[in-house]
């Protein structure tokens, strides 16, 4: 299994349509090397669905309308980003938007993927 960053995030979060390209970036960057997750837990999948092609978003993005899984990784609320190595454990958890820089940092210390 590749290792993986998932990122929980909520549409009503507005600063979160500006960083869903930078998640892009990443796995453009990184050529296959890791995939990328959104998680989105707004109220309905047509929300979801609306707020992820407004955005023009290329990564695999789910709906999850409870917060179950969140939860159970440890999230403290939208945004959070876990990074999931290839055993599928997580191994980090960071709450909030992350710089390009900053997601690159967690991914070469955490991961041992290099950009």
């Amino acid at each position: 299994m590749n290792p993986v960053v998932a990122h929980f995030f909520a549409s009503w979060a507005t600063p979160e349509r500006n960083y869903l390209p930078t998640l892009d970036e990443a796995q453009r960057r990184l050529n296959g090397a890791l995939r990328v997750v959104g998680v989105n837990h707004d109220l309905t999948e047509a929300e979801r669905r609306a707020y992820v092609e407004g955005a023009e978003v290329e990564h695999v993005t789910v709906f999850q309308p409870g917060q179950e899984i969140f939860e159970e990784v440890g999230g403290s609320g939208p945004p959070s980003t876990l990074l999931i190595g290839a055993s599928g454990d997580v191994v980090h958890v960071s709450t909030g938007l992350l710089t390009s820089e900053q997601l690159d940092e967690l991914i070469t210390d955490h991961l041992g993927i290099e950009p």
